[in-house]
Formats: structure tokens, sequence, C-alpha cells
């Protein structure tokens, strides 16, 4: 990731599209990005169906909402993430790796 992140960083902006040429993804908001890498061949059919997946467990487990920026509701299952942006971030990034993503 290091080294594709710093050969797509112009001045001090990272060009995204860049990152997405060389197979990242941007896995959730833009303030603090996470990118995941498809390091087992995963089709972008599959990563879509992937994000959108780990979208709705991340939520389910924290409660919080990304698109909100709130707190919806109580948490499901017995993980221990908290209830805000952190919390959903750790969440949505375990989610990915256990699809067979590397997570940066």
């Amino acid at each position: 990731f290091n080294q594709d992140r710093d050969a797509c960083t112009g001045g001090k902006k990272l060009d995204e599209e860049c990152l997405k040429a060389k197979g990242w993804v941007t896995t959730v908001s833009p303030d603090r990005p996470l990118y995941a890498y498809p390091a087992k061949g995963q089709t972008a059919e599959q990563q879509s169906r992937d994000m959108n997946e780990c979208m709705a467990w991340a939520k389910q487990q924290t409660g919080f909402d990304p698109t909100t920026g709130a707190a919806t509701g109580a948490a499901a299952g017995g993980l221990a993430y908290t209830k805000n942006k952190d919390g959903y971030d750790r969440a949505y990034a375990a989610c990915f790796s256990t699809r067979g993503y590397t997570v940066k």
C-alpha cells in the first residue's frame, strides 16, 4: 500500500482514481478513508457485494449510521464495537479483512 500511495500522491493530496486503477477500493467515508485491496482476486461485482454487506454488518454491530453520523438504536451481537464512527470503521474493516481483503 505505501508504495502505491506514494505513487498516487500528487503534492499533498492523494489521487483516489490512481489508487483505484492499482486495484485499491475506498471503503468508508472520505473524511477518513480506509482502503481495501482485493487480495484474493475478487471481481468488481464481488467487491461491490462485499462493500454493501460489510456496511450493513458494521451498522448492525455498532448501531452507527455513517450516512447520518448518528447512532441508531441498539447494536446487535456481542462484539465490543463502540456506537460511534470509530467503532463502525473498525467493524467495517474487520468484515473486509475476513473476506480476504488487505485493509489499510
